[in-house]
Order: structure tokens, then C-alpha cells, then sequence
């Protein structure tokens, strides 16, 4: 009967099978719950169809039945169709249908809302966007307006910069300006007061002029009074000579006479023997080794002290004018310090009273190499085997001396000699040569010998390799210097003659003589002491033949 029922409606079954699922216009949004609404639907109508064709059928086969037949027979076909487990689950779809409708709506609805929701939030959107970006691009064009502004602000800002400069620059300069006029404005002040003091002070020297004329009148008078005097003192004054006209033959003259006095105490000194006693000048501090012994080291030292005993007596009695005494030469040192051209001037007088009277001055000189013969026979007499003839034999030297000083004389500079270790390049060791041993000769012989000894000078004005004062033991010959005209200074002076030291090194060998000679000494004494206390003991110990005496005495 089902089979019937559905072919029956077999064409209601295609049609259901054809509106199951709805077809959806083109360009319309798929809704996949639309179906499941239009298959719950169908599954309703299809259950109905299936009841009221079967009871029209039987209606009209009956002809004429009773409704309540045909109403009986299509309760049985409900209750059946109801029991079937077909139609429990057609029932149990129809009710999950209604559910997934319900649901359907409420989401078609909360669809559409969303739908309508993000219509409005695009369209906001969309407003906003442009909003947005016509927003933006004014932004951009304001930053682009406000890169331009600030471009030109900067350029502004260097501009500002410049003029601040150039003002500053300005400024600077007005008040440079400014100071300028203050200065200029006190000199004009100054000037003007100046101007009114020059005025009062000429009126007072128009007044003072007639006075200063008079003045010079008497002036000139006084200085032709001055010139007559001063053409008489002229003639009481020699003129003194450049020094490069005799320099030469000073430093000859100078160095000739060391090494004459240098010659004659190697030939004087130069002996085997035991000296008397030795200078003071060699003997005070700073002393040189002065052994007794006869060895060339012992002679060089003798040698060495008889050159200090005559530089000394060179200095106190040669080496100075002979018509001055020891209190004017002393004045002379100290105004050749205060006033040169003083000084200069006494020195023209005393070349004239030499020009003058070379008899008196020739008596003074001899005089003076007369006291310093006695001075160094004096002090070299025990030191010579022959000390009664050592003065004559010594004078010629001295003689020397002084002819080699009266040269300087007649010089502008004024010369002295002193030994004062200023300038070390004024210095050097004095020379000392080998000495080989010889016993004392006959005077006469020494003198010929001295004569006949040709002279060897060391350069002019040269001296040998200097010597710094560390280096330096005693001061043996004196250095003959000039000075040169406004010198404040020992450099500012010219060397003549070198003066000559002793240096520490030359004087090891004669040294080591004394230390030698004092262990001997000692090593004497000792033994002497020895032999003196046993003759002691053997004198006071009584003999055999007293003690008998004394024995038999008592």
C-alpha cells in the first residue's frame, strides 16, 4: 500500500526532489541553512499527501461509505505510519527541523544585523578612511610647509647669526672707537694743559733767556780758561799707544822671560843633594809635595817652587810702574774700576815723567829688581849649593823681567798681572820636562851655559791645554791680561802671558817620594828608639865589680 501510496505520488516525490534544495539567483549570498528549512517542510507536506490520496481512492471505490471509514481507515494508517520507525525519525527530523529553523532565524536575523552592522562600519569606515587620508595628505602638505618653513627658518637663523656677528663685530669696533676718542681726548686734555704750562713756562724762559746768555758768555770765558790750563796739563802727559801696535812684541818679551826663569831654576835646581829649607810660599796651603830626596820628581817640585817664590816677587816688585809705590798703585786698581779715562790719564803722566826722566826712572826700576832678587835669594838661598853668588846670578832674569814690563807702559789698555783663577782659558799646567840627575857645576860655567842656551818661548799670547779649577794645586806664575776699554767682566780682557798652575796629576810621582820617604822615616825612628832604650837598660843595670865594692862597703 506504501508502494502504491508512492507511486501515486511519485510525481509529488519528484517534485519535492526537485524544490528540496532551492536554487539560488545569481549574485545572491549562499545560505546553507535555507535548506535544511525548505527539506523540513517537504518531509510535512509529503507525510500528508501520502494520508489523502489513499482516502479519496477509498471513497470513491465505496461509493458512498461512511466519513467515519474513511476516517477509521486512515486512523489505522496514522497509528501505523506512527508506530513506524520510519516515521519516528521523519517526526524526530520535523522536530530538530523546527529547532534548526528557530535557530536559522535567529542567526538570519543576527546575520542580518551583522550584515547591516558591517554595511554601516564599512561605509563608516570608508568615511573615516577618506577622512583619515585627506587628514593625512594635509598633514603631509603641512609637514611639507613645515619643512619649508623650517629651511628658511634655518637659513633665518645663519642669517641671524651673520648679522649678530657683524653686529658684535661692530660693537667691538664702536667701542674700540669709543676708547680711541677717550684716549684721544685725553691727550688733547693732556696737550692742552700742557700747552698752557709750555705757555707760563715760556714767559718765565723769555724772562730766564737774557740770564742763560749771560750765563754762556761767562761759560765760554771759562772754557777758554779751561782749554789754556788743559793744553799745560798736556804737556805734563804722554800720549799712550794702541795696543795692537805693540802687542806682539809684549807677548814675546812676556813669554821670553818665563821660560828664562824657567831655564835657569832647571839648571839651579837640578842637583843631587839635601836642600836647607824649603820656601813659605811652597811650604803654605795649599802645599806642594816637596820630597828630600834627589829623585826627578823632587827636582821638578824644587823647580816648581822657586817659579812661585819669583811669580810673586814678580808681582809685588816687576810687574808694576816703577815710579809708583804701593798706596798709589793700589789707588790706580781702584780707579781703573771707577773711572777709566782717569786712570788712563795718570798712567799719561807717569809715561811722561818716565820720558822725562829716564835716569830716575832707571834708578827706580833697578831698585825694584833689587828687592826682588833679595826677596827670592832670600827664600831660594838654602835650597841652592851656591846661596852667596845665587843673587848674581839670578838678577839677569829679573833684569829681563822688568824690560819686558816697561813695554807695557806706554799701551791705552791698561795691563796687570795677577793670579786670580778667573778664566780658566788664561791657565794651563805649568811645563815640566824630564829632568836627568847632574851635580852642581862651577858658577862660571852655569852662567855661560845659560847664556849660550838658545830660548825656546811657547807661542805669544797661546796658551797650552787649560785646566779647570778642580784640577788646579797651586797658582806658580802669574797671568798678564789687558783690559780692554769699558770691560766689566774677566771675559771682556785679552791674554798677554798665560799664567801657569800646578796641576794635582803632575805631582802624583812626588807624592808617592813623600809617603816613601816618610815610611823610611818612620821605619828610622823606630829602630832609633830601640837602640836608645836598650842603651838605657844596659847603663842603669850595676856591673860585678860595683856590686862587690858596694858589698864590701857595707
Amino acid at each position: 500500500m506504501q508502494g502504491d501510496l508512492i507511486a501515486n505520488h511519485g510525481s509529488y516525490g519528484q517534485d519535492w526532489a526537485a524544490t528540496a534544495v532551492p536554487k539560488y539567483k545569481k549574485g545572491s549570498t549562499p545560505r546553507p541553512l535555507l535548506a535544511r528549512k525548505c527539506f523540513t517542510k517537504r518531509i510535512t507536506h509529503f507525510a500528508v499527501a501520502m494520508a489523502a490520496p489513499n482516502a479519496k481512492h477509498h471513497t470513491k471505490e465505496e461509493n458512498g461509505a461512511t466519513a467515519d471509514n474513511a476516517n477509521g481507515s486512515t486512523s489505522d494508517f496514522a497509528a501505523r505510519l506512527s508506530l513506524s520507525e520510519s516515521f519516528q525519525r521523519v517526526l524526530q527530523i520535523d522536530i530538530e527541523n523546527r529547532k534548526l529553523r528557530e535557530r536559522n532565524e535567529k542567526l538570519e536575523a543576527t546575520n542580518d544585523t551583522n550584515w547591516a552592522t558591517i554595511a554601516n562600519k564599512r561605509d563608516a569606515w570608508a568615511a573615516e578612511k577618506g577622512k583619515l587620508e585627506r587628514a593625512l595628505q594635509h598633514m603631509r602638505e603641512e609637514m611639507k610647509i613645515l619643512r619649508e618653513v623650517k629651511a628658511k627658518a634655518s637659513d633665518q637663523a645663519e642669517q641671524i647669526k651673520a648679522h649678530e656677528k657683524r653686529i658684535l663685530s661692530q660693537c667691538e669696533a664702536i667701542k674700540k672707537r669709543d676708547e680711541d676718542m677717550a684716549h684721544q681726548l685725553t691727550l688733547y686734555q693732556n696737550a692742552k694743559e700742557e700747552l698752557a704750562a709750555e705757555k707760563t713756562s715760556a714767559l718765565a724762559l723769555s724772562d730766564s733767556l737774557l740770564t742763560a746768555e749771560k750765563d754762556l758768555a761767562r761759560s765760554k770765558e771759562e772754557l777758554e780758561v779751561a782749554n789754556d790750563e788743559l793744553n799745560d796739563l798736556a804737556d805734563f802727559a804722554a800720549r799712550l799707544q794702541p795696543m795692537n801696535q805693540g802687542k806682539e812684541q809684549i807677548q814675546e818679551a812676556l813669554a821670553n822671560t818665563f821660560n828664562q826663569f824657567l831655564q835657569f831654576f832647571v839648571s839651579e835646581m837640578s842637583f843631587d843633594g839635601k836642600p836647607g829649607a824649603y820656601p813659605t810660599a811652597a811650604t803654605e796651603e795649599p802645599s806642594i809635595p816637596l820630597p828630600e830626596s834627589n829623585t826627578p820628581a823632587s827636582k821638578q817640585m824644587r823647580i816648581v817652587a822657586a817659579l812661585i817664590v819669583s811669580g810673586k816677587a814678580m808681582v809685588k816688585h816687576i810687574f808694576r810702574h816703577a815710579l809708583v809705590s804701593d798706596d798709589l798703585d793700589r789707588v790706580l786698581n781702584q780707579l781703573a774700576v771707577t773711572d777709566p779715562d782717569h786712570e788712563s790719564y795718570v798712567r799719561e803722566v807717569l809715561l811722561k815723567l818716565h820720558q822725562m826722566h829716564p835716569d830716575e826712572q832707571k834708578a827706580a826700576q833697578m831698585a825694584k829688581v833689587d828687592r826682588a832678587v833679595k826677596d827670592i835669594a832670600d827664600q831660594l838661598g838654602p835650597m841652592v849649593p851656591r846661596p852667596t853668588e845665587f843673587g848674581s846670578r839670578l838678577k839677569p832674569c829679573c833684569e829681563m823681567a822688568a824690560k819686558a814690563w816697561d813695554l807695557t807702559l806706554g799701551m791705552e789698555n791698561k795691563v796687570d798681572a795677577h793670579f786670580r783663577f778667573q778664566m780658566p782659558a788664561f791657565w794651563c799646567p805649568v811645563p815640566l820636562e824630564e829632568i836627568t840627575d847632574q851635580s852642581p857645576a862651577d858658577p862660571a860655567s852655569d852662567s855661560n851655559a845659560q847664556a849660550d842656551a838658545p830660548q825656546q818661548p811657547l807661542p805669544p799670547g797661546e796658551a797650552g791645554p787649560s785646566v779647570s779649577i778642580d784640577e788646579v794645586l797651586k797658582m806658580v806664575w802669574p797671568v798678564v791680561i789687558a783690559h780692554l776699554p769699558d770691560a766689566d767682566e774677566p771675559a771682556e780682557s785679552e791674554m798677554l802671558s798665560c799664567g801657569y798652575v800646578l796641576a794635582r796629576a803632575q805631582c802624583r810621582a812626588a807624592k808617592d817620594d813623600v809617603t816613601r820617604e816618610q815610611s823610611t822615616y818612620k821605619k828610622t825612628r823606630l829602630e832609633s828608639r830601640r837602640q836608645s832604650e836598650k842603651k838605657r837598660r844596659s847603663s842603669v843595670a850595676p856591673s860585678p865589680a860595683r856590686a862587690a865594692v858596694v858589698t864590701s862597703a857595707a
